[in-house]
């Protein structure tokens, strides 16, 4: 399953320039998307449609993305009023100027620490998305296109024993190695299997339960719940980059393109944001 995983973000992500979603679409598909790039307005590009500012960056960074992202709507299936629905959706979410204290301090983050993105996501390991996108992240933040870009931070929804055994691996000093093992593994991670895990790179088990049973770490587990759930965090996986909630497709590749966004709009100053 992970190598399909894999794969199908090579394929999503190897587009590179914007048009490659847009090229694959069938004669229906294209009267579907010129419809809503006809009527769909641009409330951080002064109101104009999308279909005005889809190829003009310069004037409005969103345009592109968001053009491209009505693009692989359209070729999923679905209609004009879902395509508009999500467009705003994606653009409020990207464009907001609300932002929300993560305290990274849980574990290690993954990436250069002086990377200007935080990307945090909340996560419980016993759900099997969070392992992939944090996989694939860990991988883009380490050796990937966010390279120097953004860094990588865990918080944990819960105090559950699964998500203690994080807590155990950050102790013995393997949560990251510890975090791909789990992402690798396909089957229900129980109780068992997360200490046949911990054995397989040879940590010691006694060291490992220990911790897993340790009060003050479970206290900070609490601590990082209690965060998301002032947060307004409800379920997992929950992205916030730059402190600015990610309320949008937890694909990884549209999650890359919002960091990317990001990492550019820092640079160039932000686009406001639509009511």
């Amino acid at each position: 399953m992970r190598y399909f995983f894999c794969s199908l973000i090579v394929v999503c992500c190897a587009c590179g320039s914007y048009g490659c979603y847009c090229d694959s679409l069938d004669t229906a598909g294209r009267e579907i998307l010129l419809k809503v790039q006809r009527t769909f307005l641009l409330p951080v590009c002064g109101d104009a449609t999308l279909e005005e500012r889809m190829h003009d960056p310069s004037s409005c960074a969103l345009g592109p993305r968001l053009s491209e992202f009505a693009c692989w709507l359209t070729g999923s299936g679905r209609d004009s009023a879902f395509i508009a629905e999500k467009l705003f959706e994606r653009c409020k979410s990207l464009t907001s100027e609300r932002r929300y204290d993560i305290d990274c301090s849980l574990f290690e983050p993954a990436g250069d620490s002086a990377a200007p993105i935080v990307i945090g996501i909340y996560i419980s390991i016993g759900c099997p998305w969070c392992k992939q996108v944090c996989d694939y992240l860990y991988d883009s933040v380490t050796a990937g296109s966010l390279k120097g870009k953004a860094r990588l931070c865990v918080k944990l929804l819960s105090a559950s024993d699964r998500d203690m055994a994080l807590l155990a691996a950050n102790e013995c000093g393997v949560f990251w190695k510890y975090m791909q093992r789990l992402a690798a593994i396909e089957e229900r991670l129980d109780e068992n299997v997360l200490y046949n895990a911990a054995d397989g790179m040879g940590i010691r088990l006694r060291r490992f339960k220990a911790a897993m049973r340790n009060k003050k770490l479970r206290e900070r587990a609490m601590a990082s719940r209690k965060e998301g759930l002032d947060n307004g965090v409800k379920g997992t996986p929950t992205l916030f980059i730059n402190g600015r909630r990610y309320d949008s497709y937890n694909h990884p590749a549209w999650i890359m393109d919002a960091v990317d966004y990001e990492y550019r709009r820092t640079a160039a100053g932000p686009e406001r944001s639509p009511k």
